[in-house]
């Protein structure tokens, strides 16, 4: 499978008569060269045969349109999940760091509050 660049809003889906293999690319023309064939292509041509009869070997079977429909690459979805998987952490983190100073903050009040009563009371008493 061959893949087109992120952000491609429009593409031809081809496939070639010569071996079958469907492919993306980012040409719209009718007729375009097979990636696997034209490696294979020997340039010497016949007194019968044209060279763009040997190149041109897919033929266009859609055309693809808008940003949804195309396929990225695996590299690409690899990195956006990447990417997704630690700006959860960095959320969590940033979740238990507040948690952390309000429960601080509790606790430091709490014990504020008992210590200004016991002064009161040795104030209240003497």
């Amino acid at each position: 499978m061959y893949y087109v660049p992120d952000g491609t809003k429009t593409c031809g889906y081809y496939e070639c008569k010569k071996c079958g293999n469907r492919f993306l690319s980012l040409q719209t023309m009718e007729k375009i060269p097979c990636p696997d064939c034209e490696a294979e292509v020997d340039y010497e041509i016949g007194p019968g045969e044209s060279l763009e009869d040997v190149l041109d070997t897919a033929v266009l079977l859609q055309k693809i349109e808008g940003e949804e429909e195309v396929e990225n690459t695996p590299v690409d979805s690899m990195l956006r999940a990447i990417q997704n998987y630690y700006m959860l952490y960095l959320i969590l983190g940033l979740a238990v760091t507040l948690l952390v100073i309000l429960i601080m903050k509790f606790l430091f009040d709490r014990k504020n509050k008992k210590r200004s009563g016991k002064t009161d009371d040795m104030s209240k008493e003497g």
